[in-house]
């Protein structure tokens, strides 16, 4: 289900754009520990965003929903929690 804003934009149910730091005591955006293939489940407000295979990945699921993508963003312990490796911790990347 989407929702449509002021500029035409299409946005998940759930998703909407908001106060980006710690929610209930847990960031907004889970990373999770590296699979077998080295892709990284990606939960945003815990709704499943699919698998992350690289940062460039996560960076496009923060673009997706809408909360900042910028470099400093990715070491921000209130927007992301790293389960199993930081964001230079990409198993089978080259």
């Amino acid at each position: 289900m989407t929702l449509c804003d002021s500029v035409g934009l299409e946005l998940p149910v759930g998703l909407l754009p908001g106060h980006a730091g710690v929610m209930d005591g847990h960031p907004p955006v889970i990373v999770h520990p590296p699979a077998q293939d080295g892709g990284r489940r990606v939960t945003i407000r815990g709704e499943p965003m699919g698998t992350a295979y690289s940062l460039f990945d996560v960076l496009e699921f923060l673009h997706q929903a809408v909360l900042p993508n910028t470099d400093t963003a990715i070491d921000d312990p209130e927007l992301i929690e790293w389960r199993g490796g930081g964001p230079y911790d990409w198993p089978n990347s080259t």
